[in-house]
């Protein structure tokens, strides 16, 4: 036995060393380093500072060195991965109490950047004319369904943060900025003058009104569905005791904070609305229905006779809310509801959560000329992440590209 132990050894050593040569040995490290530096990038973006946003822009660089499609769709790939490594936590966390919730939430995550790399891969070409003019297909099929319920990190995000204030025409020139780095390899001289211009660049001034809305941040353990009276009886007597900067001000509150906004829950948080001193409450409830439930932001106002349901949420997360199979405890999507309301005679534009990451809802939300967004949203799930900083540095980054004021309210 004494003398097969430094046999086993030479031959391990061999096999270590002794048998790749060196042109293979740089291939391996070649490929280490292309995963951990696309894994990075889209680590980096997604950090949650919104100047970091700008970087989603420079993979379409790193995408147009690719050697094949295969090469194309793999960079990419990693990129998702990186940009959304918090997710497996978060699912686990979500998931409490579900047998397997780890693997679930590792085939969850891969499964989803796999699809999401597909348009990549796809639509790769090793001339650079072509390349560029696929570029705004790639843009389209990440935010169209059925891509676009699930990309939670679009590159477009980067245009509140290099083209503030331009709206649609900074829409374009993100994907001009894409198309361009895609097209060489001297491209790459495009991405100083990005990564100055987040860093530089001052936001847009955005309007300002006299009647301001208020955000309260909350930190409550509940899912959305939690209609429990004794929990939501709880929390509004918290909220009650929240000092509000302004008085007579309108406090918009998180999603699903208030329960079921029915009845006695109607007047449960109207009690909240005087406490506080506001003029009027947005608040994020359920409404069920025999046949599904509804996540929807209500308006509470002096003197109403109910709560007043002013928006619904239209793409819930999938599998966790939006459950098909599930009858009346899932949550419907429907792009054809509206993604605006009015307050004061003024068209306020809202994201509900998970919509906030989407391009697909601000968009269509954007289409309608709001003058302002709300978004309200519940994290409980992600308080061991920053997913909170990154929901709050999209919605300003969407709300910069477009000249209108946000306001962010985060059950975390």
């Amino acid at each position: 036995m004494e003398t097969a132990i430094p046999g086993l050894l030479i031959v391990a050593g061999k096999l270590l060393f002794q048998e790749y040569t060196a042109a293979q040995v740089s291939s391996v490290i070649g490929r280490v380093c292309r995963v951990a530096g696309m894994a990075a990038l889209g680590a980096v973006t997604t950090c949650g500072d919104i100047r970091a946003l700008c970087l989603s822009l420079v993979l379409f660089y790193f995408w147009g060195q690719s050697k094949s499609r295969t090469d194309a769709g793999k960079r990419a790939f990693y990129f998702f991965l990186g940009a959304t490594w918090i997710l497996p936590e978060g699912v686990v966390t979500f998931f409490d109490g579900v047998s397997l919730r780890l693997p679930m939430a590792l085939f969850i995550w891969v499964t989803a950047c796999f699809f999401l790399s597909i348009p990549f891969g796809a639509l790769f070409r090793h001339k650079g004319w072509q390349r560029a003019l696929a570029v705004p297909v790639i843009f389209l099929s990440l935010t169209i369904p059925p891509l676009g319920f699930f990309c939670v990190v679009h590159p477009l995000i980067a245009a509140g943060v290099v083209f503030p204030g331009l709206g649609w025409w900074g829409v374009a020139g993100s994907i001009g900025v894409a198309a361009a780095l895609s097209y060489h390899q001297r491209a790459w001289a495009i991405i100083p003058p990005i990564v100055a211009t987040a860093l530089f660049a001052k936001p847009p001034l955005l309007p300002t009104y006299s009647e301001k809305i208020e955000a309260i941040y909350t930190s409550f353990a509940f899912e959305t569905g939690d209609v429990r009276p004794t929990a939501e009886w709880q929390r509004a007597n918290k909220i009650s005791r929240y000092p509000l900067r302004r008085e007579r001000s309108i406090a918009l509150l998180p999603e699903s904070i208030g329960g079921q906004i029915t009845g006695a829950g109607g007047r449960l948080w109207e009690g909240v609305r005087q406490r506080l001193g506001a003029r009027a409450l947005i608040i994020g409830g359920e409404r069920s229905f025999a046949t599904h439930r509804e996540n929807a932001l209500f308006l509470i106002e002096a003197g109403a006779n109910a709560p007043l349901p002013v928006y619904t949420q239209r793409i819930p997360v999938p599998f966790s809310m939006w459950k098909p199979w599930a009858g009346a405890q899932s949550y419907p999507m429907s792009l054809s509801r509206k993604g605006t309301f009015l307050l004061d005679g003024r068209q306020i534009g809202a994201l509900i959560c998970y919509e906030a990451l989407l391009a697909l809802p601000i968009f269509s939300t954007m289409s309608e000329r709001p003058e302002q967004l709300v978004v309200a949203g519940n994290l409980w799930w992600a308080k061991r992440t920053h997913l909170n900083q990154i929901v709050e540095a999209f919605s300003q980054s969407w709300a910069r590209l477009f000249g209108v004021p946000v306001v962010v309210s985060l059950n975390r």
